[in-house]
């Protein structure tokens, strides 16, 4: 552990030698330094900036997961209108497919009547009156 100048380690705690004299190593009774109450202080500080950064973090988040809340609903009743319009839209063009065929068939049936009764009259006519 580093030492600096003033027997302390460097986490705020001083070392006292045993005095036991073994060559092995020296052992180091870690003996706590009272703490200032000023560090109390601003180590409170800190933790209280960082609770209101969390309580802050932590209202933003239920906003925002109500705002995504309310987009999916949004979505939903836009996805469920656009079915409804596809399903529509199926429908008329069944609607008009079936009247454009209808107005063909009258329209044919109509030319094929008057080339018929023209016909009709271009060879019976004349036997009729005798030409």
């Amino acid at each position: 552990m580093p030492i600096n100048e003033s027997n302390q380690l460097s986490n705020n705690m001083t070392y006292t030698n045993d005095g036991s004299g073994d060559k092995r190593g020296e052992y180091f009774k870690q003996i706590p330094t009272p703490v200032d109450e000023q560090q109390i202080i601003n180590a409170q500080n800190k933790v209280d900036r960082l609770m209101n950064i969390i309580t802050d973090t932590y209202e933003k988040t239920l906003v925002r997961n109500l705002r995504l809340e309310e987009l999916d609903m949004r979505s939903t009743d836009l996805f469920r209108d656009a079915e409804k319009m596809k399903n529509m839209a199926h429908k008329m063009h069944d609607k008009f497919f079936w009247e454009d065929k209808y107005c063909m068939v009258v329209i044919i049936a109509s030319i094929s009547a008057i080339v018929l009764g023209g016909l009709l009259a271009f060879i019976f006519v004349p036997k009729l009156t005798g030409n």
